[in-house]
């Protein structure tokens, strides 16, 4: 079950993005519009999460719990986002943000109580955005994404996974993978013609599977999953060439 879970996502996005990357923008290029961007963006988050824990011994024991956790304003991000034009207002591309060292708080934590780390974060996505033209300079962007998040364990979540081993849990070393899903509204505020700011906000449905593990004989199962819904705001450099 892990491994439908793990492998699934990381064969059908770079699938998905080829074909986004490989659609030829015939009205941008007919319009003598630039057909490469990059954006380049720095994001401020925080995040609202639950972390779901299931395990079972036979008929014996079974326990099911979700703790409520965060992640706080001072989170930040890094994404670099290639787009290319498939019409004069419609563009498509892919893009990597770089989350750091995830580590969240539980709700009920105590105020000395450390966080806990999960391992360092990567999102890998696909995105399409509208540009609606206000004045000569100035547009409106709403963007949507749809990707695939990447948790390289370390800390408890590390410390969770070699216990299970130790304990004939299946569990292995490959990333932690799953999906998202994301809305965004910006602005666009063109410099050259090779130059523009951006400024936006935005929402993303996240959700990791950390573990679905059992022993060889099938008498254990453990399984943990990682859900949020993330608030962002972000200000980027745009090229265009």
């Amino acid at each position: 079950m892990l491994l439908r879970f793990e492998l699934t996502p990381l064969f059908i996005l770079p699938l998905l993005l080829s074909c986004l990357l490989g659609a030829r923008p015939v009205e941008a290029q007919d319009a003598g519009l630039p057909t490469h961007n990059l954006v380049l963006s720095l994001e401020s988050y925080v995040d609202d999460a639950t972390v779901r824990n299931e395990q079972s011994l036979a008929n014996l024991q079974n326990e099911q719990g979700e703790t409520e956790v965060g992640r706080g304003l001072l989170s930040g991000s890094v994404s670099l986002t290639y787009l290319t034009p498939l019409t004069d207002i419609f563009l498509v591309g892919a893009g990597a943000r770089y989350l750091g060292s995830y580590r969240y708080e539980e709700d009920d934590a105590e105020e000395d109580d450390e966080p806990t780390l999960m391992g360092r974060l990567f999102e890998l996505y696909g995105r399409a955005e509208f540009r609606i033209t206000l004045t000569e300079d100035i547009q409106v962007v709403p963007a949507a994404e749809l990707g695939v998040p990447l948790m390289f364990p370390s800390g408890s979540l590390q410390e969770r996974l070699d216990m299970l081993e130790t304990t004939s849990y299946s569990v292995n070393s490959l990333p932690r993978t799953g999906f998202l899903l994301g809305g965004e509204v910006g602005g666009r505020l063109r410099l050259e013609h090779w130059l523009a700011l951006r400024a936006a906000f935005g929402v993303v449905h996240e959700k990791l599977f950390l573990y679905d593990a059992s022993t060889e004989d099938d008498i254990g199962q453990a399984s943990s999953s990682f859900s949020l819904v993330r608030l962002k705001v972000g200000l980027g450099a745009e090229v265009n060439f």
